[in-house]
């Protein structure tokens, strides 16, 4: 009988040590990446652009307008990069005090002109706005982050060390969301192939959507005179080459080059030009699935600073700034 009451007497004990056994870690992983969450107080963030828990889908107007202020250098820089991840994380521009960047991970064309045009409206010196032709279609920034998935996983104690690791190597604050892209390693042949459908999709040329946000640009200010040029990312050629999409590509440029002409005729003041960024032989000694892709390369179509340097010298280049 005193058997069976120390037996049953053990039970709740044990539960209660089975019940924190399984919810102290969660505890432990939560309270941990609250404290560490490096958009919880950030005086750096961005509201609606790096708010991890934000809802939206797309930028909305106010928070396009809440990144041009915190990265526009106002008039004394008289060159403006506009674009996604690939400039974001690939053009360095922290010792050039005259080059003002604004490039946000997924950023579409609609969203990138629109920057483009407050830029135009509250400038009051002649500036070059060089826009990086990404996605025109409306793609989503995936889905906003709940509580479980935000505090009580272990991969969110992982990216927000890693994030804050590379933080404090970072001089420029405003630059600090931006770092936590992640980047993958170049998967197999077979299994890269599998993403062609996938960027050929992005590679999609909407004419009349470009025709229209090309011409829709406008400035009220006869005195100046602003310069537009648009560009296309580079990719690694060799991979060109295996997903058969070059001559997609070299088709898109020969139609941008048409549209960029049409539209140059019926804006005034402002001038526009078109860089194919594929005509260059930037990046071509990284070769894939060797020792040297990687020195280069993040994935198959992120660039590393070696090659972002090269890249804003041939575009400033080809656009005859004279920088």
């Amino acid at each position: 009988m005193e058997d069976f009451r120390q037996e049953t007497n053990s039970k709740p004990g044990f539960s209660k040590g089975l019940i924190l056994g399984l919810l102290g870690p969660l505890l432990v992983v939560g309270f941990f990446n609250l404290i560490i969450d490096p958009y919880r107080l950030s005086e750096d963030r961005i509201a609606g652009v790096n708010d991890a828990i934000s809802p939206q889908n797309f930028l909305g107007e106010s928070a396009l307008v809440n990144a041009y202020k915190a990265y526009s250098k106002g008039d004394s820089a008289h060159i403006s990069l506009i674009g996604t991840s690939h400039l974001a994380k690939g053009v360095p521009i922290v010792d050039k005090p005259h080059i003002e960047k604004i490039a946000l991970g997924g950023l579409t064309l609609d969203e990138a002109f629109r920057i483009a045009q407050m830029i135009i409206d509250q400038s009051k010196v002649s500036k070059t706005i060089l826009i990086e032709l990404g996605s025109t279609r409306e793609t989503k920034r995936g889905k906003p982050l709940n509580f479980q998935m935000r505090y009580l996983q272990a991969k969110t104690t992982r990216e927000s060390i890693r994030l804050i690791r590379k933080s404090i190597s970072v001089k420029d604050q405003k630059d600090k969301f931006v770092i936590t892209t992640r980047f993958n390693k170049l998967p197999e042949r077979a299994e890269l192939l599998e993403q062609k459908d996938k960027l050929i999709a992005y590679l999609q040329l909407n004419r009349s959507k470009l025709d229209s946000l090309l011409s829709g640009l406008n400035t009220n200010d006869e005195k100046l005179k602003h310069r537009i040029i648009v560009f296309t990312s580079i990719l690694p050629a060799q991979l060109v080459d295996i997903f058969g999409i070059r001559d997609l590509i070299e088709s898109n440029h020969r139609e941008i080059s048409q549209i960029v002409a049409d539209a140059n005729t019926r804006t005034d003041h402002i001038e526009m030009v078109f860089v194919g960024m594929m005509d260059s032989s930037i990046g071509y000694e990284y070769l894939p699935w060797t020792e040297s892709f990687h020195k280069g390369w993040y994935d198959f179509n992120h660039y590393k600073p070696v090659l972002g340097e090269q890249i804003l010298e041939h575009l400033l280049r080809q656009a005859g700034t004279g920088e």
